[in-house]
């Protein structure tokens, strides 16, 4: 019994280490994409370029976080400025539109405080600001950008052409789809690239990832301790038998002696 538990609890730990193995290699993969999909963005912004200039923040995917599942829908409300690195006002943007134009780079700049409008969002739909955040630390500035850049957005859940009637009936709003379309004044597009990159979400996937690798570590040592347990308890086992065998031996031994010494008699 002792070494069919030991064996049961050495293959569970089997799979708890395959588990945690699995969990690491997806863990990786979506930091190595949400990573470069970052840096592809940073470089669309110039935001290289612009490190060394004083009131550059980074792009807006590096300063905000995004509730599951409305990635693409965030995505496609922000349009264009997802390209655009965010900049600590207005006298930063001149700074940094200075440097793009000396180094002949087409890129675009968003001054915090530069502008106050904020849209409404239409009367249909799901409000996409409620969705997106300033990341911690990234301050007051850039929740007001954020009610600039996605205050008339709206996510809809319709069927393509009941999105048209709804944008034919209000076109001031920005109607946009969990799956990333986005009908508006500027155009209608199906479809969206899905990035879902923000830096937000690569730090959360990289602390996922530094789990994973702790279980995966953990279990590997919880493996070794149960097939040490394992292999003690066959040994164990392989005692006893041998034990049996001996005794077995030498209880035919005095059978045959007794036997002899009875036809003896």
């Amino acid at each position: 019994a002792r070494a069919h538990d030991a064996a049961v609890a050495r293959n569970a730990a089997w799979e708890r280490v395959v588990a945690a193995e699995a969990e690491v290699r997806t863990a990786a993969a979506r930091v190595d994409a949400l990573a470069l999909a970052l840096d592809e963005a940073r470089s669309r912004a110039g935001a290289e370029h612009l490190a060394g200039v004083d009131g550059v923040l980074g792009t807006l995917l590096d300063l905000v976080e995004v509730d599951e599942g409305f990635e693409a829908a965030f995505e496609a409300a922000a349009g264009s400025a997802l390209d655009a690195v965010v900049v600590d006002g207005v006298d930063a943007a001149c700074q940094a539109l200075g440097a793009l134009e000396e180094g002949r780079l087409s890129a675009a700049v968003l001054a915090l405080g530069s502008g106050t409008t904020v849209a409404r969002p239409g009367p249909m739909g799901e409000p996409v600001r409620s969705h997106v955040r300033p990341r911690s630390g990234s301050g007051v500035g850039v929740d007001r950008l954020l009610d600039r850049l996605l205050g008339s957005a709206v996510v809809v859940d319709a069927p393509l052409a009941d999105l048209v009637d709804l944008a034919v009936g209000h076109p001031e709003s920005v109607l946009v789809t969990p799956g990333g379309d986005r009908f508006g004044p500027t155009g209608w597009r199906v479809g969206g690239d899905g990035r879902g990159a923000t830096g937000a979400a690569l730090a959360e996937a990289e602390r996922r990832l530094a789990a994973a690798e702790l279980e995966r570590m953990e279990a590997g040592g919880a493996f070794n301790v149960a097939e040490a347990t394992m292999s003690a308890a066959d040994d164990q086992v392989a005692r006893g038998n041998r034990s049996l065998d001996e005794h077995d031996g030498r209880f035919t031994a005095a059978t045959e002696a007794l036997q002899r010494l009875q036809v003896e008699r």
